[in-house]
């Protein structure tokens, strides 16, 4: 079943068209990563894929529920409020610079979306905060200010902050590339974690080595294109020059 489709997807800024017209499904329980040049379109796509940013034409749909359309006559319809409530709650986004509140603890950072967005009671909300803060690791750190922590420590706070909420699917948009060898490495068992639980996952990367530990299925996008796709193997062994050039540097 395909848990996330988006069908002839295009997305200009001002001139500069930045996708060209994307088909992309991922499939329930699918680790699917998304690798590429700089300036491909990656993380823009994940932006549209959460409504972050709005499509120019197309469609995008969750399950049987669509985020956004185009009708007739070329204009772009997003679902009515409640439809992109539901909606918003099926997927967590990891950012790149961990989009945390730095005025708040770890614990807090996790609980503010269980109280603000899932209005679920204080016990409750206390209980899955715990959970998901031993789940990976971060338990000693609950009572920390976020703006302490080191670079690891915060992506794992923003992992976190996705799963608390129970979101089927996750979207990380390079989550290790402001942080050194150690720190990334913290990240990637986390994601691990996620992985073992058949969690699904989009990821956006440029670490080619972890890319190939957890991949189900292997994105190459260029100029705003999906120009190959399909298991590591078929890409190792694609015919496509730009595609071999990127997987040997």
């Amino acid at each position: 079943m395909n848990f996330l489709e988006m069908k002839d997807i295009k997305k200009s800024f001002g001139s500069r068209t930045i996708i060209k017209g994307i088909d992309l499904d991922v499939k329930e329980g699918e680790v699917l990563v998304i690798i590429g040049p700089s300036g491909s379109g990656k993380s823009t796509l994940l932006r549209l894929a959460t409504n972050l940013e709005e499509i120019d034409s197309g469609f995008i749909k969750y399950k049987n529920e669509y985020m956004c359309w185009t009708e007739k006559n070329g204009n772009v319809k997003y679902n009515e409020k409640k439809v992109l409530n539901k909606i918003n709650k099926y997927y967590g986004f990891v950012f790149q610079n961990f989009n945390l509140f730095n005025n708040l603890s770890v614990f807090d950072n996790l609980k503010i979306g269980l109280k603000e967005v899932l209005n679920l009671y204080e016990n409750e909300a206390n209980e899955k905060v715990k959970e998901t803060l031993d789940k990976l690791g971060l338990r000693e750190y609950s009572d920390y200010d976020v703006s302490k922590l080191s670079g690891g420590q915060k992506q794992r706070v923003s992992i976190g902050r996705a799963v608390v909420m129970d979101s089927e699917i996750i979207f990380f948009d390079e989550p290790t590339s402001a942080l050194d060898p150690t720190l990334t490495n913290e990240v990637f068992e986390s994601i691990k974690k996620l992985k073992r639980e058949n969690k699904t996952l989009v990821v956006v990367t440029h670490e080619m080595d972890f890319a190939k530990k957890i991949a189900d299925r292997l994105i190459f996008m260029k100029d705003g294109l999906i120009i190959e796709q399909g298991s590591l193997e078929e890409l190792e062994n694609s015919k496509n020059i730009d595609v071999k050039k990127f997987l040997k540097s």
